[in-house]
């Protein structure tokens, strides 16, 4: 198993070095791999149980997040340029006081009370929320983000990561069909 960016675990994928890959938001064309959409998820602001927004009832703002000292995914992820988009389209300025790679390094900036950032919720562990970290819905930020499954059309596949596919793609029902498979 690799953790890595969208675009390389794609790269990986179609030359063959991994057999399969989960990738966040594909906005790719290829003849050589297939994508299954496994699900979709909406943007959630994170802060640590202590930020005062955690006492909050229902959702925030993008303009109360801009209050706050924000911390963001760097431009080499996928999440990180999708996030800048996000605020560019709305015409909000975006000054973090942090850009980093790491989705860890973030949670735990996030834990220590550094600040808040803007994550998917599939990407906190559940024993990590309440305890440490708090979700909130974010008003008015319709944009979806795809989580999918991707691999090599033609060429063999182990058997366990067919029984892989298989279970996975049991497991979730996308919100609309793959055209793409």
């Amino acid at each position: 198993m690799r953790v890595n960016h969208t675009d390389e675990l794609i790269r990986l994928v179609e030359q063959g070095e991994v057999e399969l890959g989960l990738i966040l938001d594909p906005g790719l064309q290829s003849e050589l791999l297939i994508v299954k959409e496994l699900f979709r998820q909406p943007l959630h602001l994170l802060v640590s149980v202590q930020h005062p927004l955690a006492q909050m009832k229902g959702s925030v703002t993008l303009k109360q997040i801009m209050t706050e000292p924000l911390l963001l995914l760097d431009e080499t992820s996928r999440m990180g340029q999708i996030t800048k988009r996000i605020f560019a389209r709305r015409e909000l300025p975006v000054s973090p006081l942090v850009e980093i790679e790491s989705v860890e390094g973030l949670k735990e900036m996030v834990r220590q009370d550094v600040g808040v950032t803007l994550t998917l919720p599939a990407l906190i562990r559940p024993s990590q929320i309440g305890n440490d970290l708090v979700l909130l819905p974010i008003t008015g930020l319709e944009e979806e983000f795809i989580f999918a499954l991707v691999y090599r059309r033609v060429g063999s596949i182990s058997r366990a990561a067919r029984e892989f596919i298989n279970a996975i793609t049991q497991q979730t029902i996308p919100s609309s069909p793959d055209t793409r498979t």
